[in-house]
């Protein structure tokens, strides 16, 4: 439920409707909706997420065309139709918007593209080697045929379109994008995995036997050291209120690395006695089938621990002080779930985060400082105010009247009556 996954989606169109359209078999007529299918695609990823979503394809067709020396793809993109369809659908929004919010322009195209890109403004950054551990979790359970994909499809054999290539090109320049960028988080890359797909369904079709062990002992191995960290979790140093849930998950996923290791064992069986071309089916099915029962079951155990993060069990003990009129403030925080469980928006207490563009437009939507807030909280009418642990000590320590409503490990909610009974709700896992 994020941007960058309808982002993947429409990406996914696009580059699919390249595949299909540029293909040594094609028609005439199917090249051309085909290709209208991916500036489609393209139109719609500028929907979802801005100029990426032509830009990216745009930047892998140049990378293509220099590694393939397919020059001759540039006469087949149908430009004129697909830049009429590309507008058609991507530039109606962005005019009516810009015409109603002329600020919006400079911020959408400056800020949120070349800004975000090359700076730290919104302290989203990482190292260089960010995305490689998101990759390689990501591709399980075919880690182990990975970097065979990726060498036969550079090792393409030369024709008129080399689709290997394009998924190589499509993978590595999305991927080396947004390592250098300065603004990183871990849905960004999502766009790849597709790609990586296809070029991983086209080496199962002749895997070695080799290779089917390779995979599975990794995905065993990985089995293996999440059974012995599944062990501890119950142990690991963590908020007190926070281990009753590890312990809870403890169980689910012993489950899950037990059927990673057992499906991974089986494989191995299958390989040592099977024909590499039986091992197609047989094995992407039992990889398949294990990895995804054993996600599933971590998802399962996790879900208390994410109901507990999301701040849920709180709402009960924060609605009994919220009237229709009561000011809601998040004070040195920008919390994204509980203004959902609430149906109420939050005033903001000196942390605008990425907000910050659309409180330059409307001021009294925030306070800028904590002095501020102490001020209009001291004053004002009945409040509420959603706040950090050291946060909290801080007003504590300038005397500021307050009581406890509710509390986890991550948050303290205050209100400024005093006179109500306590509602005060300690979130016990």
């Amino acid at each position: 439920n994020t941007l960058d996954m309808g982002l993947s989606g429409m990406m996914t169109l696009a580059l699919c409707g390249l595949l299909l359209a540029q293909r040594n078999d094609a028609t005439a007529s199917e090249e051309r909706n085909w290709m209208l299918a991916c500036w489609a695609g393209m139109a719609l990823s500028v929907m979802s997420k801005g100029l990426i979503g032509i830009v990216l394809p745009g930047a892998v067709l140049v990378l293509y065309t220099l590694v393939s020396r397919d020059w001759a793809i540039w006469k087949r993109l149908h430009f004129g139709a697909g830049l009429c369809l590309f507008l058609a659908i991507s530039a109606p929004w962005f005019v009516l918007v810009s015409l109603r919010n002329p600020e919006f322009a400079r911020f959408f195209f400056i800020h949120e593209h070349f800004e975000r890109f090359t700076s730290k403004v919104h302290h989203r950054e990482g190292p260089w080697y960010y995305f490689i551990p998101i990759l390689l979790a990501g591709i399980l359970p075919w880690l182990g045929m990975l970097a065979q994909s990726l060498w036969q499809g550079w090792r393409e054999e030369h024709r008129r379109f080399q689709p290997q290539k394009m998924l190589l090109a499509w993978s590595a320049f999305i991927f080396l994008f947004f390592s250098i960028s300065s603004s990183k988080l871990p849905s960004y890359i999502l766009p790849i995995f597709p790609a990586l797909a296809l070029l991983i369904a086209l080496y199962l079709q002749k895997a070695s036997a080799k290779s089917w062990i390779t995979a599975a002992g990794i995905m065993a191995a990985i089995g293996a050291g999440g059974l012995a960290l599944a062990i501890r979790l119950p142990y690991m140093k963590v908020d007190p209120l926070e281990s009753a849930q590890y312990q809870a998950a403890q169980p689910w996923v012993i489950g899950a690395c037990i059927v990673m290791v057992t499906g991974a064992l089986v494989l191995i069986w299958q390989a040592r006695r099977h024909r590499t071309a039986d091992l197609a089916i047989s094995g992407t099915i039992m990889l398949a089938t294990a990895s995804f029962i054993a996600s599933q079951l971590l998802l399962i155990g996790s879900e208390p621990y994410g109901r507990y993060r999301s701040g849920l069990a709180l709402v009960p003990a924060i609605e009994t002080v919220l009237g229709p009129e009561t000011k809601l403030y998040a004070v040195g925080l920008y919390d994204q779930t509980l203004p959902f469980y609430l149906r109420r928006t939050m005033i903001l207490v000196a942390h605008p985060d990425e907000l910050e563009f659309g409180l330059e437009q409307e001021p009294h939507l925030w306070l800028p400082t904590l002095d501020a807030f102490i001020e209009q909280w001291r004053k004002g009418p009945k409040a509420v105010a959603l706040t950090r642990p050291e946060i909290f000590a801080e007003l504590k320590n300038q005397g500021v009247p307050m009581r406890i409503v509710a509390q986890d490990s991550r948050r303290i909610v205050i209100t400024n009556d005093l006179n109500t009974p306590s509602g005060l709700r300690t979130d016990h896992p």
